[in-house]
């Protein structure tokens, strides 16, 4: 009954009791985007409108497909955006006993897509998002300009990124084949060895300060409390 109350398309406010054949729709960028040949994200939908409605404040989430060029490059998290296109259901996988895409997307409650043309979306805002995930999300893409800095070769910066900062899209297929091949895609999971590793590093820094006074324990112990829930934000 708590699943089935929270699915979103069971809610009278979801968009997809007013699709047509085309909508236009203004949301949120909910995802840091993927980018490739296209450029990949979650939206938050808030407003839907069409040729037969003005727009009405509707909510529900939807994975978005942008071409990728200079425009759509530029897009991150908590950016504003409108959208005109066709909204369709999620496709069922066509290959038996394949990973059920669809279903890992429901249980985000995501169940439509859209593929936007070149022409057909603007930027609205910056800075819609929630503000904490916003500077994780940024903090990220810095530490992720350090180590193209300094790990030269592609298939370097690919594991670096994931074994230090949880950041798989640099992981090239022909990779990742070799890693599960070899029973060894674990590695470039951010796992417990990592967070034990950062909260011993914070730990072995608070150390250098010396005092036994109760408020210096309380705060070192929140410091590392707050250093690990950072790492975990970032990653």
């Amino acid at each position: 009954m708590i699943t089935n109350n929270h699915k979103d398309t069971n809610k009278i406010a979801h968009f997809s009791n007013f699709l047509e054949k085309e909508n236009t729709i203004v949301g949120v960028i909910l995802s840091q985007p993927i980018k490739g040949k296209w450029v990949k994200f979650n939206l938050k939908l808030s407003q839907i409108g069409s040729e037969s409605n003005k727009f009405i404040e509707k909510k529900g989430n939807i994975l978005v497909y942008l071409p990728f060029d200079k425009k759509s490059n530029k897009l991150k998290y908590g950016d504003q955006i409108i959208l005109d296109g066709k909204i369709l259901p999620l496709e069922d996988s066509k290959n038996p006993n394949a990973f059920d895409y669809k279903s890992y997307l429901a249980g985000q409650n995501i169940y439509f897509q859209t593929f936007i043309k070149e022409n057909n979306w603007k930027f609205l805002d910056h800075n819609k998002g929630n503000p904490i995930l916003s500077m994780a999300f940024s903090s990220r893409e810095k530490f992720i300009s350090i180590l193209e800095k300094h790990l030269g070769e592609e298939n370097e910066l690919a594991v670096g990124a994931a074994l230090i900062l949880g950041y798989k899209e640099f992981i090239s297929d022909e990779l990742q084949s070799a890693y599960t091949g070899t029973g060894a895609m674990h590695v470039l999971a951010v796992s417990g060895l990592h967070v034990g590793l950062i909260s011993f590093m914070l730990y072995l820094f608070l150390n250098l300060f010396k005092s036994r006074a109760l408020w210096w324990k309380i705060s070192k112990t929140l410091l590392l409390i707050l250093g690990v829930w950072a790492f975990a934000l970032i990653t």
